[in-house]
């Protein structure tokens, strides 16, 4: 997908879950939509708990840091991202 389609698949797909409301935790149709995309694309994903989709992607390499160990990429705290 060039990066221009992309861009417009990414705002089409906001506008159409912004035209579907859902109060806190209670995010039914979103969460199927998402699982409906992410098979579109063949994404696989898990469902956790009752509505929370995650999204399973790997990188090109298996192995190795995925993101260089620095200060900017470091919650406060210590936490790692």
């Amino acid at each position: 997908m060039e990066s221009m389609q992309f861009g417009d698949y990414v705002i089409n797909l906001r506008r159409e879950l912004h035209m579907h409301p859902e109060l806190s935790m209670e995010e039914s149709w979103t969460s199927q939509r998402i699982c409906q995309e992410f098979t579109r694309l063949g994404i696989p994903y898990e469902i956790v708990g009752e509505k929370n989709v995650i999204g399973i992607l790997h990188g090109s390499k298996r192995e190795g840091r995925t993101r260089r160990q620095t200060g900017r990429g470091r919650q406060r705290g210590g936490d790692r991202l």
